[in-house]
């Protein structure tokens, strides 16, 4: 795990097919989430994003494009910690034939971007978004001019 001021490291990637993102409900009971998790010592960025995306939802990228940096809080082994996350999007991939749970996503589901940030899916109801994968959301709903309100000094489209 890497830490830098203080934060912990982090990747996501949005996984798009036209208006719908792949979610995954995780393991841990911090909710739906983007695929993701901490950079490894010795990793880059890309590396971390792609790892992250194949190990929770066996998920190829073919190509990877940097969305955003954002800023949260998150339940890191066990410890509420500040979190750095790098959001990727990935439009170009390679799906698994089935998409089976594992020790981190309990299951996945396809919804559209607006319905999951009006927190109504097709999955079934109401549902809860780990804080990472909303404010990652917000943001590419803004920079798609697609009107969503966006917290103020939580998101930068700057890297390092």
């Amino acid at each position: 795990m890497v830490i830098v001021d203080g934060r912990v490291q982090g990747c996501g990637v949005m996984i798009l097919n036209g208006d719908r993102v792949l979610i995954g409900k995780r393991s841990d009971g911090q909710g739906w989430s983007l695929a993701g998790g901490k950079v490894e010592e010795g990793e880059t960025l890309h590396e971390a994003a792609a790892r992250e995306l194949y190990e929770e939802f066996k998920v190829k990228a073919i190509k990877l494009s940097f969305l955003c940096k954002l800023y949260s809080v998150a339940i890191v082994r066990g410890e509420m910690r500040e979190v750095e996350s790098n959001i990727f999007v990935c439009r170009n991939y390679s799906l698994p034939k089935m998409m089976e749970p594992n020790r981190e996503m309990l299951e996945y589901a396809w919804v559209t971007i607006r319905d999951v940030l009006d927190s109504v899916s097709e999955i079934g109801g109401l549902f809860h978004l780990f804080e990472p994968t909303r404010l990652a959301l917000q943001f590419y709903v803004h920079e798609n001019d697609l009107t969503a309100k966006l917290p103020k000094d939580s998101i930068t489209k700057e890297t390092k």
